[in-house]
């Protein structure tokens, strides 16, 4: 609704991007579903937004479509990890390398630890400490864990990178980008 309170009192409109989303082509269908509203306030028809702030590395950055944004601002990326205790054991650095996996935030939710199993049943046979992010999924889905696994719920995931040597993940933008 931006857009439309920015056509309702004369001003451009901006947008913020999320992740690697495409958030103007959103924002255009949700103004179309809107369109009604922009007659009722009498607001002028929709308009792109005049600059997108894009937290998208420059590097992964989708090239622009020509009329779509005036402006794109890129702005860091900071993630927000929220207060709370770190555990005991990321206060010192890992005797062996550390190997970070996460499926994200979302992904347990939907099919649970099962994509894990082939990694923990492997990690018996690496020399390297496997540390499982699940947030809120059950790890019991995974048996018993080899020695060198250890689960844990939600951390903040840079402090656990900070001591990292790979990180597996699902690819999606809170990760990569932190």
């Amino acid at each position: 609704t931006g857009p439309l309170a920015a056509a309702a009192v004369g001003v451009p409109s901006v947008l913020h991007g999320f992740g690697f989303s495409r958030p103007v082509d959103a924002v255009t269908a949700i103004a179309e579903y809107l369109d009604a509203d922009y007659q009722r306030y009498q607001a002028r028809a929709y308009r792109p937004p005049a600059a997108l702030l894009d937290l998208t590395p420059p590097s992964l950055r989708p090239e622009r479509e020509p009329g779509s944004v005036t402006a794109t601002m890129p702005l860091r990326y900071l993630p927000y990890c929220g207060g709370g205790v770190l555990p005991e054991w990321l206060a010192s650095a890992p005797t062996r390398p550390r190997v970070v996996v996460t499926l994200g935030t979302t992904i347990t939710n939907y099919v649970g630890v099962d994509p894990l199993r082939p990694l923990v049943e492997l990690a018996s046979e690496v020399d390297a400490e496997f540390t499982l992010l699940l947030g809120s999924a059950d790890p019991s889905a995974l048996g018993t864990l080899p020695d060198n696994v250890r689960t844990c719920g939600w951390v903040p995931l840079n402090a656990v990178l900070r001591d990292a040597t790979a990180l597996v993940h699902h690819g999606g933008s809170g990760t990569m980008l932190v």
